[in-house]
């Protein structure tokens, strides 16, 4: 009985193999699923190259103040985070010891205008009576050389006060341009040394005019054949997702500098119109996209997967890529608009 059901069994997996071996998948000339197409068009797409560049986003315009002269901070109306336009003040220094000098010079010039208005007068007096014979070479001379000194004096006066002058105006430190405090180390009543010193001196803020911002990029050796001058970009933000702005290609290093391992080229890119959620310190991503035209069948020359490049293309304004990135760079093919002819495709499975 039991040889009998063992029989039974091998018969009924025989059959149903057979059946399977008829009528299975892959015996109608194709290993693909019922429904799917077995041929394609060839088409004509645009592929373009995304050139990708970290960098860092932060102002055009930023100055480390610091005092030209020694003091004590007398006045300090901001602090950082706030907005100052031109020419407000940003700090005062102690300037009671100038002023007090200032007073002793103008005394001083006081005084040589009495003493060359007397060296005048006796100079006047002394060519009459030379003139007249009645006194000799030398007393005149020494007249004439008196009022020398007395203008001598006069001028030295003047010059000094003019340096207490500027000294007193350099107590006072205004804004160079529409600017934000960024930050501001010192208090009110610290003494800052001057940068005229034997030091560079004391920083008192960092300010920075965060309307014009800039990404200061290193792009790829590879890629910087990519980018010209003058070539608008997309910019990114790391800091918050989803932010994208337009950027201006200013200018591009004539010499590549190795950063982080990688040999590129610096490149300083101006924004355009900034977006208020992106703050100085965020991390920039600069994307170019770079644009060609080229065949895709399967196998042809410039399809994608082919070997060998695609025909290139010169545009206007615009670098024409090839597939691929021989360099090593961040170029990566996108999808573009379809035109076509048809081409039968041989199936996947022949």
């Amino acid at each position: 009985m039991k040889l009998l059901i063992i029989m039974l069994v091998i018969a009924g997996l025989g059959g149903g193999g057979y059946y399977y071996y008829k009528n299975g998948p892959g015996r109608n000339g194709s290993l693909q699923p019922a429904g799917r197409p077995t041929t394609a068009l060839v088409e004509q797409r645009d592929i373009r190259f995304e050139i990708s560049a970290a960098g860092d986003i932060g102002p055009a315009d930023q100055v480390s103040v610091r005092p030209e002269i020694n003091g004590r901070i007398e006045e300090l109306p901001v602090d950082f985070g706030d907005k100052a336009k031109k020419g407000d003040l940003l700090c005062r220094l102690d300037d009671r010891d100038l002023q007090i000098e200032r007073t002793q010079r103008l005394m001083e010039i006081d005084g040589a205008k009495l003493q060359l208005e007397k060296a005048l007068r006796t100079l006047k007096r002394q060519k009459k009576l030379f003139d007249e014979q009645f006194v000799s070479q030398e007393i005149y001379d020494d007249a004439r050389t008196d009022h020398d000194l007395a203008t001598n004096t006069l001028v030295r006066a003047e010059q000094a006060l003019r340096l207490v002058d500027d000294r007193l105006r350099k107590t006072r430190i205004l804004a160079p341009f529409d600017c934000t405090v960024l930050t501001r180390p010192v208090s009110l009543g610290q003494t800052v040394s001057g940068s005229a010193g034997f030091n560079s001196g004391t920083e008192i803020m960092t300010i920075a005019n965060l309307g014009e911002m800039i990404v200061n990029a290193h792009v790829n050796q590879a890629d910087v054949v990519r980018l010209q001058e003058g070539r608008s970009v997309e910019i990114r933000a790391e800091s918050v997702p989803g932010v994208r702005m337009t950027g201006i290609v200013e200018r591009i290093a004539p010499q590549a500098v190795i950063k982080n391992g990688i040999k590129g080229f610096s490149a300083r890119i101006t924004i355009k119109e900034i977006d208020p959620r992106v703050h100085g310190l965020s991390v920039g991503e600069v994307v170019a996209l770079d644009k060609t035209v080229a065949g895709t069948a399967p196998g042809q020359p410039g399809a994608p997967g082919a070997g060998a490049p695609g025909p290139r293309r010169p545009r206007e304004g615009k670098m024409s890529g090839e597939p691929g990135n021989r360099g090593g760079g961040n170029s990566r093919p996108r999808e573009g608009a379809p035109a076509g002819s048809p081409r039968a495709a041989r199936p996947s499975g022949s």
